[in-house]
Protein backbone atom coordinates (compact mmCIF):
# COMPACT_ATOMS: atom_id res chain seq x y z
CA UNK A 1 0.00 0.00 0.00
CA UNK A 2 2.56 2.29 0.85
CA UNK A 3 4.72 1.64 -2.24
CA UNK A 4 1.53 2.36 -4.51
CA UNK A 5 0.53 5.87 -2.68
CA UNK A 6 4.08 6.82 -2.67
CA UNK A 7 3.92 5.95 -6.74
CA UNK A 8 1.55 8.37 -7.16
CA UNK A 9 2.96 11.10 -4.70
CA UNK A 10 6.10 11.40 -6.39
CA UNK A 11 4.78 11.57 -9.88
CA UNK A 12 2.29 15.08 -8.41
CA UNK A 13 5.47 16.31 -6.19
CA UNK A 14 7.51 17.13 -9.33
CA UNK A 15 4.74 18.79 -11.02
CA UNK A 16 2.55 20.46 -8.34
CA UNK A 17 3.74 24.17 -8.46
CA UNK A 18 4.04 23.80 -12.48
CA UNK A 19 0.92 22.60 -12.53
CA UNK A 20 0.07 25.87 -11.03
CA UNK A 21 2.10 27.88 -12.78
CA UNK A 22 0.94 27.01 -15.79
CA UNK A 23 -2.71 28.03 -14.51
CA UNK A 24 -1.77 31.17 -13.53
CA UNK A 25 -1.22 30.82 -9.71
CA UNK A 26 1.57 32.51 -8.19
CA UNK A 27 4.46 31.09 -6.09
CA UNK A 28 3.45 32.87 -3.26
CA UNK A 29 -0.55 31.42 -3.36
CA UNK A 30 1.63 27.88 -4.22
CA UNK A 31 3.33 27.95 -0.68
CA UNK A 32 -0.05 29.48 0.60
CA UNK A 33 -2.11 26.06 -0.83
CA UNK A 34 0.60 23.71 0.60
CA UNK A 35 0.27 25.19 4.41
CA UNK A 36 -3.17 25.21 4.14
CA UNK A 37 -3.22 21.12 2.68
CA UNK A 38 -1.01 20.62 5.65
CA UNK A 39 -3.42 22.74 8.10
CA UNK A 40 -6.58 20.92 6.86
CA UNK A 41 -4.42 17.17 6.61
CA UNK A 42 -3.57 18.00 10.42
CA UNK A 43 -7.24 17.88 11.79
CA UNK A 44 -7.28 15.03 9.69
CA UNK A 45 -4.58 13.13 11.24
CA UNK A 46 -5.74 13.72 14.05
CA UNK A 47 -8.80 13.03 14.68
CA UNK A 48 -8.39 9.29 12.37
CA UNK A 49 -4.83 7.83 14.08
CA UNK A 50 -6.45 8.96 17.81
CA UNK A 51 -9.69 6.22 16.89
CA UNK A 52 -8.01 4.57 14.35
CA UNK A 53 -8.11 1.57 16.93
CA UNK A 54 -11.53 2.08 17.95
CA UNK A 55 -13.23 2.43 14.51
CA UNK A 56 -10.24 -0.69 12.99
CA UNK A 57 -7.37 0.29 10.98
CA UNK A 58 -8.60 -1.50 7.82
CA UNK A 59 -12.05 0.62 7.86
CA UNK A 60 -9.45 3.55 8.43
CA UNK A 61 -7.19 2.97 5.40
CA UNK A 62 -10.12 1.79 3.12
CA UNK A 63 -11.62 5.07 3.77
CA UNK A 64 -8.10 7.11 3.33
CA UNK A 65 -7.67 4.97 -0.45
CA UNK A 66 -11.76 6.01 -1.51
CA UNK A 67 -10.61 9.38 -0.58
CA UNK A 68 -7.44 9.59 -2.73
CA UNK A 69 -9.18 7.90 -5.96
CA UNK A 70 -12.03 11.31 -5.40
CA UNK A 71 -9.06 13.73 -4.83
CA UNK A 72 -7.15 13.16 -8.40
CA UNK A 73 -10.81 12.74 -10.27
CA UNK A 74 -11.31 16.67 -8.80
CA UNK A 75 -7.79 17.59 -9.87
CA UNK A 76 -8.62 16.50 -13.35
CA UNK A 77 -11.93 18.15 -13.64
CA UNK A 78 -11.73 21.35 -11.91
CA UNK A 79 -9.03 24.83 -11.80
CA UNK A 80 -10.38 26.65 -9.20
CA UNK A 81 -8.22 27.10 -6.20
CA UNK A 82 -10.27 26.85 -3.32
CA UNK A 83 -11.64 23.25 -5.27
CA UNK A 84 -8.48 22.07 -5.77
CA UNK A 85 -7.14 22.44 -1.93
CA UNK A 86 -10.52 21.34 -0.55
CA UNK A 87 -9.62 17.92 -2.56
CA UNK A 88 -5.73 17.89 -1.64
CA UNK A 89 -7.11 18.21 2.16
CA UNK A 90 -9.97 15.42 1.87
CA UNK A 91 -7.80 13.04 -0.33
CA UNK A 92 -3.83 14.11 1.04
CA UNK A 93 -2.39 15.08 -1.88
CA UNK A 94 1.22 15.15 -0.79
CA UNK A 95 3.02 18.76 -1.60
CA UNK A 96 6.00 17.77 -0.89
CA UNK A 97 6.28 13.74 -2.58
CA UNK A 98 6.64 12.69 1.18
CA UNK A 99 3.95 10.65 3.59
CA UNK A 100 1.44 13.06 5.05
CA UNK A 101 -1.70 12.05 6.17
CA UNK A 102 -3.37 9.19 8.93
CA UNK A 103 -2.53 6.39 6.94
CA UNK A 104 1.31 5.77 7.63
CA UNK A 105 0.71 6.20 11.68
CA UNK A 106 -1.81 3.21 11.31
CA UNK A 107 0.25 1.34 9.06
CA UNK A 108 3.16 1.18 10.86
CA UNK A 109 1.29 0.23 14.00
CA UNK A 110 -0.37 -2.36 12.27
CA UNK A 111 3.48 -3.57 11.41
CA UNK A 112 4.41 -3.23 15.06
CA UNK A 113 1.34 -5.56 15.95
CA UNK A 114 2.59 -8.47 13.49
CA UNK A 115 5.93 -8.17 14.51
CA UNK A 116 8.79 -8.49 17.35
CA UNK A 117 10.98 -5.70 18.65
CA UNK A 118 13.87 -7.83 17.10
CA UNK A 119 12.35 -7.71 13.67
CA UNK A 120 10.94 -4.33 13.57
CA UNK A 121 14.07 -2.35 12.45
CA UNK A 122 13.95 -4.49 9.43
CA UNK A 123 10.55 -4.55 8.74
CA UNK A 124 10.42 -0.95 8.65
CA UNK A 125 13.80 -0.50 6.71
CA UNK A 126 12.06 -2.65 4.03
CA UNK A 127 8.85 -0.35 4.31
CA UNK A 128 10.86 2.39 3.48
CA UNK A 129 12.59 1.00 1.01
CA UNK A 130 9.33 0.14 -0.77
CA UNK A 131 8.04 3.91 -0.20
CA UNK A 132 11.14 5.28 -1.52
CA UNK A 133 11.19 3.11 -4.59
CA UNK A 134 7.53 3.72 -5.03
CA UNK A 135 8.87 7.33 -5.02
CA UNK A 136 11.68 7.45 -7.36
CA UNK A 137 9.71 5.19 -9.98
CA UNK A 138 6.98 7.90 -8.95
CA UNK A 139 9.22 10.54 -10.58
CA UNK A 140 10.05 9.24 -13.50
CA UNK A 141 7.22 7.34 -14.76
CA UNK A 142 5.68 11.44 -14.28
CA UNK A 143 8.25 13.07 -16.28
CA UNK A 144 8.33 10.81 -18.94
CA UNK A 145 4.82 10.51 -19.32
CA UNK A 146 3.87 14.29 -19.33
CA UNK A 147 6.91 14.35 -22.14
CA UNK A 148 4.88 11.42 -24.08
CA UNK A 149 1.76 13.16 -23.59
CA UNK A 150 2.89 16.54 -24.74
CA UNK A 151 5.30 14.76 -27.48
CA UNK A 152 3.39 12.04 -29.05
CA UNK A 153 0.15 13.51 -28.18
CA UNK A 154 0.03 17.34 -28.57
CA UNK A 155 -0.99 17.47 -25.12
CA UNK A 156 -0.62 21.35 -23.64
CA UNK A 157 1.31 21.30 -20.49
CA UNK A 158 -1.98 21.53 -18.08
CA UNK A 159 -3.43 18.71 -20.23
CA UNK A 160 -0.49 16.58 -19.36
CA UNK A 161 0.10 17.31 -15.65
CA UNK A 162 -3.46 16.62 -15.76
CA UNK A 163 -2.89 12.95 -16.79
CA UNK A 164 -0.70 12.66 -13.75
CA UNK A 165 -3.88 13.04 -11.17
CA UNK A 166 -5.56 10.36 -13.84
CA UNK A 167 -2.74 7.77 -12.67
CA UNK A 168 -3.57 9.55 -8.90
CA UNK A 169 -6.96 8.04 -8.71
CA UNK A 170 -6.10 4.51 -10.06
CA UNK A 171 -3.54 3.80 -7.59
CA UNK A 172 -6.30 4.82 -4.60
CA UNK A 173 -7.90 2.59 -6.33
CA UNK A 174 -5.24 -0.17 -6.17
CA UNK A 175 -4.36 0.86 -2.49
CA UNK A 176 -8.22 0.41 -1.68
CA UNK A 177 -8.23 -3.41 -3.29
CA UNK A 178 -4.97 -3.80 -0.73
CA UNK A 179 -6.26 -2.76 2.05
CA UNK A 180 -9.31 -5.22 1.94
CA UNK A 181 -7.19 -8.20 1.43
CA UNK A 182 -5.49 -7.06 4.83
CA UNK A 183 -5.62 -10.04 7.57
CA UNK A 184 -7.57 -9.22 11.06
CA UNK A 185 -4.49 -9.59 12.93
CA UNK A 186 -3.37 -5.91 12.54
CA UNK A 187 -6.19 -5.11 14.30
CA UNK A 188 -5.26 -3.88 17.96
CA UNK A 189 -5.52 -7.04 20.59
CA UNK A 190 -8.98 -6.74 22.85
CA UNK A 191 -6.72 -7.02 25.69
CA UNK A 192 -4.49 -4.36 24.95
CA UNK A 193 -7.70 -2.26 23.65
CA UNK A 194 -8.96 -2.46 27.34
CA UNK A 195 -5.16 -1.96 28.80
CA UNK A 196 -5.43 1.63 26.63
CA UNK A 197 -9.42 2.37 27.67
CA UNK A 198 -8.62 1.66 31.26
CA UNK A 199 -5.70 4.66 30.28
CA UNK A 200 -8.86 6.52 28.67
CA UNK A 201 -10.56 5.96 32.15
CA UNK A 202 -8.15 7.11 34.44
CA UNK A 203 -7.42 10.00 33.10
CA UNK A 204 -11.41 11.02 32.73
CA UNK A 205 -11.69 10.24 36.05
CA UNK A 206 -8.38 12.46 37.33
CA UNK A 207 -10.02 15.28 35.27
CA UNK A 208 -13.09 15.04 36.86
CA UNK A 209 -11.73 15.19 40.45
CA UNK A 210 -12.43 18.30 42.29
CA UNK A 211 -10.12 20.29 44.39
CA UNK A 212 -7.36 17.98 44.01
CA UNK A 213 -4.08 19.35 45.40
CA UNK A 214 -0.16 18.47 45.16
CA UNK A 215 0.87 15.66 47.21
CA UNK A 216 2.49 18.37 49.57
CA UNK A 217 -0.10 20.37 49.80
CA UNK A 218 -2.82 17.70 51.08
CA UNK A 219 -0.32 16.68 53.91
CA UNK A 220 0.10 20.21 54.88
CA UNK A 221 -3.72 20.73 55.21
CA UNK A 222 -4.32 17.79 56.80
CA UNK A 223 -1.76 18.80 59.11
CA UNK A 224 -3.17 21.84 59.95
CA UNK A 225 -6.84 20.71 60.24
CA UNK A 226 -7.63 22.93 57.44
CA UNK A 227 -10.43 21.35 56.03
CA UNK A 228 -9.82 20.00 52.88
CA UNK A 229 -12.67 21.36 50.48
CA UNK A 230 -10.56 24.95 51.06
CA UNK A 231 -8.16 24.08 49.32
CA UNK A 232 -7.51 25.94 46.46
CA UNK A 233 -9.23 24.05 43.56
CA UNK A 234 -6.28 23.28 40.84
CA UNK A 235 -5.89 24.59 37.52
CA UNK A 236 -7.90 22.38 34.85
CA UNK A 237 -5.22 20.59 32.79
CA UNK A 238 -3.93 23.17 29.74
CA UNK A 239 -5.00 22.98 26.05
CA UNK A 240 -2.02 21.38 25.06
CA UNK A 241 -2.79 18.25 27.81
CA UNK A 242 -5.83 17.90 26.36
CA UNK A 243 -5.31 17.34 22.86
CA UNK A 244 -2.15 14.82 23.22
CA UNK A 245 -3.51 10.67 23.11
CA UNK A 246 -4.04 9.49 26.51
CA UNK A 247 -0.61 8.42 27.50
CA UNK A 248 0.94 7.11 30.87
CA UNK A 249 2.93 9.93 32.99
CA UNK A 250 6.25 8.37 31.62
CA UNK A 251 5.07 8.42 27.41
CA UNK A 252 4.00 11.87 27.79
CA UNK A 253 6.92 13.39 28.74
CA UNK A 254 8.76 11.25 26.49
CA UNK A 255 6.26 12.12 23.36
CA UNK A 256 6.39 15.71 24.53
CA UNK A 257 10.09 16.00 23.94
CA UNK A 258 10.04 13.86 21.16
CA UNK A 259 7.05 16.02 19.70
CA UNK A 260 9.25 19.54 20.18
CA UNK A 261 12.28 17.75 18.56
CA UNK A 262 10.68 16.29 15.56
CA UNK A 263 8.70 19.22 14.74
CA UNK A 264 12.09 21.63 14.30
CA UNK A 265 13.09 18.35 11.77
CA UNK A 266 9.67 18.85 9.47
CA UNK A 267 10.00 22.78 9.78
CA UNK A 268 13.67 22.63 8.23
CA UNK A 269 12.17 19.77 5.56
CA UNK A 270 9.06 21.46 4.55
CA UNK A 271 11.03 24.49 3.01
CA UNK A 272 12.85 22.10 0.85
CA UNK A 273 10.53 19.76 0.16
CA UNK A 274 10.48 17.63 -3.11
CA UNK A 275 7.91 19.99 -5.18
CA UNK A 276 9.99 23.44 -4.04
CA UNK A 277 13.69 21.63 -5.22
CA UNK A 278 12.04 20.76 -8.30
CA UNK A 279 11.03 23.95 -9.17
CA UNK A 280 14.29 25.35 -7.98
CA UNK A 281 16.14 23.35 -10.36
CA UNK A 282 14.31 23.36 -13.29
CA UNK A 283 14.12 27.21 -12.95
CA UNK A 284 17.53 27.47 -12.24
CA UNK A 285 19.42 25.29 -14.82
CA UNK A 286 16.28 25.13 -17.47
CA UNK A 287 15.32 21.56 -17.55
CA UNK A 288 12.34 19.62 -18.27
CA UNK A 289 9.82 17.94 -16.54
CA UNK A 290 11.39 14.24 -18.08
CA UNK A 291 14.97 14.80 -16.60
CA UNK A 292 13.76 16.54 -13.17
CA UNK A 293 12.19 12.95 -12.81
CA UNK A 294 15.53 10.99 -13.98
CA UNK A 295 16.80 13.36 -11.06
CA UNK A 296 14.53 12.39 -8.23
CA UNK A 297 14.35 8.78 -9.34
CA UNK A 298 18.56 8.60 -8.82
CA UNK A 299 18.10 10.49 -5.55
CA UNK A 300 15.41 7.96 -4.64
CA UNK A 301 17.21 4.66 -5.77
CA UNK A 302 19.90 5.87 -3.58
CA UNK A 303 17.72 6.34 -0.78
CA UNK A 304 16.47 3.42 -0.81
CA UNK A 305 19.88 1.33 -0.63
CA UNK A 306 20.80 3.80 3.03
CA UNK A 307 17.49 2.91 4.22
CA UNK A 308 18.40 -0.63 4.11
CA UNK A 309 22.26 0.00 5.60
CA UNK A 310 20.21 2.22 8.03
CA UNK A 311 18.68 -0.87 9.56
CA UNK A 312 21.87 -2.79 9.73
CA UNK A 313 23.86 0.47 11.43
CA UNK A 314 20.47 0.23 13.71
CA UNK A 315 21.42 -3.12 15.04
CA UNK A 316 24.71 -2.14 16.00
CA UNK A 317 24.48 1.00 17.59
CA UNK A 318 21.13 1.39 18.12
CA UNK A 319 18.65 2.89 17.12
CA UNK A 320 19.43 6.54 18.73
CA UNK A 321 22.83 6.52 17.33
CA UNK A 322 21.93 5.17 14.27
CA UNK A 323 19.40 8.06 13.80
CA UNK A 324 21.86 10.94 14.58
CA UNK A 325 24.87 9.60 12.57
CA UNK A 326 23.10 9.03 9.47
CA UNK A 327 20.70 12.03 9.25
CA UNK A 328 23.32 15.06 10.11
CA UNK A 329 25.50 14.79 7.27
CA UNK A 330 22.28 14.93 5.00
CA UNK A 331 21.56 17.85 6.90
CA UNK A 332 24.63 19.48 6.68
CA UNK A 333 24.78 19.18 2.80
CA UNK A 334 21.23 20.40 2.13
CA UNK A 335 22.68 23.73 3.49
CA UNK A 336 25.61 23.52 0.34
CA UNK A 337 22.87 22.58 -2.57
CA UNK A 338 22.21 26.08 -3.63
CA UNK A 339 25.93 26.91 -4.55
CA UNK A 340 26.84 24.82 -7.36
CA UNK A 341 26.51 26.77 -10.57
CA UNK A 342 25.85 23.75 -12.78
CA UNK A 343 23.01 21.02 -12.93
CA UNK A 344 25.80 17.79 -12.57
CA UNK A 345 27.19 19.63 -9.24
CA UNK A 346 24.11 20.58 -7.80
CA UNK A 347 22.61 16.78 -8.94
CA UNK A 348 26.20 15.13 -6.81
CA UNK A 349 25.24 16.89 -3.65
CA UNK A 350 21.60 15.59 -3.92
CA UNK A 351 23.00 12.34 -4.68
CA UNK A 352 25.15 12.40 -1.80
CA UNK A 353 22.86 13.81 0.84
CA UNK A 354 19.77 10.97 -0.29
CA UNK A 355 22.46 8.23 0.37
CA UNK A 356 22.20 9.00 4.12
CA UNK A 357 18.75 11.18 4.39
CA UNK A 358 16.65 8.04 4.91
CA UNK A 359 19.07 5.90 7.12
CA UNK A 360 17.30 7.24 10.10
CA UNK A 361 13.90 6.30 9.22
CA UNK A 362 13.60 3.16 9.92
CA UNK A 363 15.67 3.69 13.49
CA UNK A 364 13.73 6.64 14.22
CA UNK A 365 10.03 4.32 13.82
CA UNK A 366 11.35 1.44 15.55
CA UNK A 367 13.04 4.01 18.26
CA UNK A 368 9.30 5.67 18.92
CA UNK A 369 7.09 2.51 18.71
CA UNK A 370 10.01 1.03 21.26
CA UNK A 371 9.54 3.98 24.03
CA UNK A 372 6.01 4.00 24.47
CA UNK A 373 3.52 1.22 25.22
CA UNK A 374 1.99 -0.87 22.93
CA UNK A 375 -1.66 0.16 23.37
CA UNK A 376 -0.45 4.11 22.91
CA UNK A 377 1.75 3.33 19.32
CA UNK A 378 -1.50 4.36 16.79
CA UNK A 379 -1.68 7.26 18.64
CA UNK A 380 1.65 8.10 19.33
CA UNK A 381 2.65 7.97 16.04
CA UNK A 382 -0.50 9.88 14.73
CA UNK A 383 -0.03 12.72 17.39
CA UNK A 384 3.69 13.05 16.26
CA UNK A 385 2.59 13.16 12.49
CA UNK A 386 0.39 15.54 13.50
CA UNK A 387 2.99 17.47 15.33
CA UNK A 388 5.52 17.60 11.80
CA UNK A 389 2.10 18.61 10.11
CA UNK A 390 1.76 21.25 12.32
CA UNK A 391 5.46 22.28 11.94
CA UNK A 392 5.26 21.64 8.23
CA UNK A 393 2.73 24.49 7.34
CA UNK A 394 5.26 27.40 8.09
CA UNK A 395 7.98 26.09 5.47
CA UNK A 396 6.16 26.00 2.29
CA UNK A 397 4.63 29.67 2.67
CA UNK A 398 8.33 31.21 3.79
CA UNK A 399 9.32 29.33 0.54
CA UNK A 400 6.76 30.88 -1.30
CA UNK A 401 7.56 34.18 -0.40
CA UNK A 402 11.29 34.15 -0.86
CA UNK A 403 10.54 32.34 -4.07
CA UNK A 404 8.48 35.23 -5.28
CA UNK A 405 11.86 37.75 -3.79
CA UNK A 406 13.98 35.79 -5.80
CA UNK A 407 15.68 34.19 -2.61
CA UNK A 408 15.02 30.62 -2.50
CA UNK A 409 18.30 29.25 -1.88
CA UNK A 410 17.94 30.94 1.27
CA UNK A 411 15.54 28.31 1.94
CA UNK A 412 18.30 25.28 1.62
CA UNK A 413 20.55 27.28 4.05
CA UNK A 414 18.09 27.70 7.07
CA UNK A 415 16.30 24.80 6.69
CA UNK A 416 19.84 22.83 6.59
CA UNK A 417 20.66 24.34 9.67
CA UNK A 418 17.49 23.81 11.75
CA UNK A 419 18.15 19.77 10.75
CA UNK A 420 21.13 20.13 12.20
CA UNK A 421 19.97 21.36 15.25
CA UNK A 422 17.09 18.61 15.59
CA UNK A 423 20.12 15.75 15.21
CA UNK A 424 22.11 17.21 18.17
CA UNK A 425 19.27 17.91 20.77
CA UNK A 426 17.72 14.60 19.86
CA UNK A 427 20.84 12.86 21.07
CA UNK A 428 21.76 14.87 23.85
CA UNK A 429 17.63 14.39 25.27
CA UNK A 430 17.19 10.80 24.95
CA UNK A 431 20.58 8.88 25.17
CA UNK A 432 19.52 7.31 27.84
CA UNK A 433 16.34 6.60 27.08
CA UNK A 434 15.17 2.34 28.04
CA UNK A 435 13.61 0.98 24.73
CA UNK A 436 10.71 -1.76 24.92
CA UNK A 437 8.40 -0.17 27.87
CA UNK A 438 6.41 -3.11 27.55
CA UNK A 439 9.08 -5.32 29.09
CA UNK A 440 11.01 -3.28 31.48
Amino acid sequence: MRFVRLVAFGQTSIILVLYFKSIGITETLVGIFMSLTLFGDVFLSFVLTLYADRLGRRNVLTGGALMMTLSGIVFVLSNNFYVLLIAAIIGVISPSGGEIGPFRAVEESCLAQLVSLESRADVYAWSTVLGGLGGAIGSISGGYLIRLLQDQYSFSPVESYKGIYVFYSVCGALKLLFTVLLTKNVELHPDDKKAQDAVVAAKAVDNRAPNVGSAETDALLQGSGQPAQNAAPVKSQGLLSRLMPHLSHESKKIVFLLSCLFAVDALGSSMTNSSWTSYYISRKFGISESFLGSIFFTTGLVSCVGSLLGSSISKRLGPLITMVVTHLPSSILQMFVPYPNTVHGALLIMIIRASTCTMDVAPRQTFLSSVVLKSERTAVMGWVNVVKTLAQMIGPTFTGHLTGMDMQWLCFVIGGALKVLYDLGILSTFLNVKLDRDHN
